[in-house]
């Protein structure tokens, strides 16, 4: 499974590269508020929050996701359009001091 960040409308979106496209998990969990009971990660900081857990279910979520109905196309962009953002948002704080 391939990760990426990008930029849409000035915010930062968890993508997984598929086949159809890069799904925006945002977009596409959305509609789907009970799977945030289910900790599927919005966010590549929620991803490494979570940790291997997190992983399996941004993995199982994304690999269910039906991609030949119309209304999942909504959940996909364009990798050629995207504007792609650094893989960790937040940089580590240096710990040297001066």
């Amino acid at each position: 499974m391939k990760l990426m960040n990008f930029w849409e409308s000035g915010n930062l979106r968890l993508g997984v590269k598929r086949e159809e496209g890069i799904l925006d998990v945002a977009a596409a969990l959305n509609p789907l508020p009970q799977l945030a009971a289910e900790a599927v990660p919005a966010t590549l900081r929620e991803l490494l929050d979570g940790g291997e857990a997190a992983l399996g279910s941004l993995r199982k979520f994304a690999g269910t996701l039906p991609y030949h109905d119309e209304g999942a196309k909504a959940f996909y962009r364009d990798e050629t359009l995207l504007e792609f953002a650094p893989c960790t948002a937040i940089p580590a704080k240096s710990s040297a001091s001066g």
